[in-house]
């Protein structure tokens, strides 16, 4: 296909107080091989305190701003309702796009006709030998994988635009998981997702602290999400009891391909860093069931209050 049959992009990009990194993540985006007259940037800054803004004016991309919900899924579906493009594609502030990410997403889509597709997500690193970095790198964003589950993240993912026109928008009530329910809601009403190996964005591996930071937000809305998919209670109990567990897990695959002195050592220290995450995550799970039970006693009284009243 011409470069001129080629569909128009919207690239959508939430950010919120990331000064450091939004000018690389902007730059790698306007220096796509993919024709310059067919897509735009679309940056929705989420409430920013920081210098982000005034980075975000310096480059040629189209800035919005949620300043109602704290929310990186609010951002988004601004970005959404404001966008131009047939295929809307998203990606993460802290990341960086390969110069052929876009062209070769769009060959994919249009050569396979799917409905959405799932790039790959390589890491870099600040320190090579860091342990938790290494975790990240090895547990987190395994692209392929995800789009057989359906599970896809919104760090490298193309929709088609009238996925959203059916389904509706990403729930931006919650902090963490929208991505992964509107995957699944797309794939249960027939939308077909693929991976493409050839649209690459590159992440910066975590280290300890924003490890923690992660499993916080992901372990308290993963009970959130895993009952809007309809799992119950008894499910979600059950799962938390496994993840206390030791996993067995040493990564053996993955350590083979990677330079270090003693990988067996390197094994164990993952072993107890990745159970060290899931406690984290599944502490934060245990407060949202707290929390659920607290709202519901609540809302019980209340029933009971107004109902006495009449």
């Amino acid at each position: 296909m011409s470069d001129f049959n080629l569909p128009f992009i919207s690239v959508i990009v939430p950010v919120f107080n990331d000064e450091k990194r939004i000018g690389k993540c902007i730059e790698s985006l306007l220096n796509q091989t993919y024709p310059k007259d067919k897509f735009e940037v679309i940056i929705v800054d989420n409430n920013s305190y920081d210098k982000t803004i005034e980075i975000i004016k310096e480059y040629p991309v189209k800035l919005l701003r949620e300043n109602k919900i704290q929310s990186s899924y609010a951002a988004r579906n601004l970005g959404v309702k404001s966008s131009r493009g047939d295929i809307l594609v998203f990606t993460d502030s802290d990341c960086v796009a390969d110069k052929n990410w876009l062209r070769g997403g769009i060959n994919h889509i249009l050569k396979n006709n799917c409905d959405f597709l799932v790039g790959d997500v390589k890491f870099f690193y600040k320190n090579k030998n860091s342990v938790f970095e290494i975790l990240d790198s090895f547990v987190h964003f395994n692209q392929e994988k995800s789009a057989l589950n359906g599970r896809v993240a919104t760090v490298n993912v193309f929709f088609k635009k009238n996925i959203f026109e059916k389904i509706g928008f990403f729930d931006q009530s919650v902090k963490s998981g929208a991505d992964t329910i509107f995957s699944r809601t797309a794939i249960q009403k027939g939308f077909v997702c693929e991976f493409c190996s050839n649209a690459l964005v590159w992440h910066p591996a975590r280290g300890f602290k924003e490890l923690v930071l992660k499993q916080k937000r992901v372990g308290y809305y993963s009970v959130y999400n895993m009952l809007s998919l309809e799992r119950s209670i008894l499910y979600v109990v059950f799962r938390i009891f496994l993840d206390f567990l030791p996993q067995k897990k040493f990564f053996y695959r993955a350590i083979k391909n990677i330079d270090h002195d003693n990988k067996i050592i390197l094994g164990i220290k993952l072993f107890f860093a990745n159970w060290l995450m899931l406690s984290i995550a599944n502490f934060y799970r245990l407060v949202y069931l707290r929390d659920l039970i607290f709202k519901n006693i609540s809302n019980e009284k209340n029933k009971r209050y107004n109902s006495s009243l009449q």
